[in-house]
């Protein structure tokens, strides 16, 4: 949802994310329990099945190992063995959750988009939401947030006061496109330019 800082912004946003600033605080524990608990019901006298981490591309590996360490610094969790070091982050994440697994179920929220078009509404829709993730003992990372914007990049496409666009990083791609020199990478290809024909009249 949010920049890190909120210099810039009107007055009346700033306010309400300093009331909501618990929403935005350093995870210091696990998530309580909820009311309603989730549950996966099995086959009488079957275990859960406690696989090894697919592997994940290196970005995404990096962004695991970032979370992990921001975990382990705040300590939510604490290692089973030290020094901390990425060859062990994976062994660490199933370590760590596996023991959690039937007790609760921990729920990332990629994107929120508060829209509106005034100041005012928008506001209050603002502290809505940041109400909701309080009541439900929910956090938000300030860094990732974007308050007061005009365009808004979101799944893909930009938004603005005037209406929905593309992504003018996703047409430059298209554009630079290598030449596919097998199924698969046509495929892909044809994906993202299929799916962009909706702005493209006739």
């Amino acid at each position: 949802m949010v920049s890190a800082t909120t210099k810039g912004i009107p007055t009346p946003i700033s306010n309400i994310l300093s009331y909501f600033n618990d929403v935005f605080a350093n995870l210091t524990a696990l998530p309580p329990m909820r009311e309603y608990d989730h549950k996966i019901v099995l086959k009488k006298g079957t275990e859960p099945i406690f696989n090894g981490p697919y592997r994940h591309p290196p970005t995404q590996k990096d962004a695991i190992e970032v979370v992990i360490k921001e975990l382990l610094d705040s300590g939510v969790i604490r290692p089973s063995q030290s020094p901390f070091s990425s060859p062990v982050v994976m062994a660490l994440m199933n370590s760590i959750f596996k023991r959690y697994l039937r007790k609760l179920v921990l729920v990332f929220f990629d994107d929120i988009l508060v829209y509106r078009p005034d100041l005012k509404s928008h506001v209050k829709h603002l502290g809505l939401v940041l109400l909701l993730l309080r009541q439900h003992t929910l956090f938000s990372k300030q860094s990732k947030c974007v308050f007061e914007s005009k365009r808004v990049e979101y799944l893909g496409h930009v938004i603005t006061g005037t209406g929905v666009a593309t992504d003018d990083t996703k047409i430059k791609a298209i554009k630079h496109w290598h030449i596919p020199s097998n199924l698969k990478q046509l495929r892909r290809f044809l994906g993202i330019t299929g799916y962009y024909r909706r702005f493209i009249k006739g």
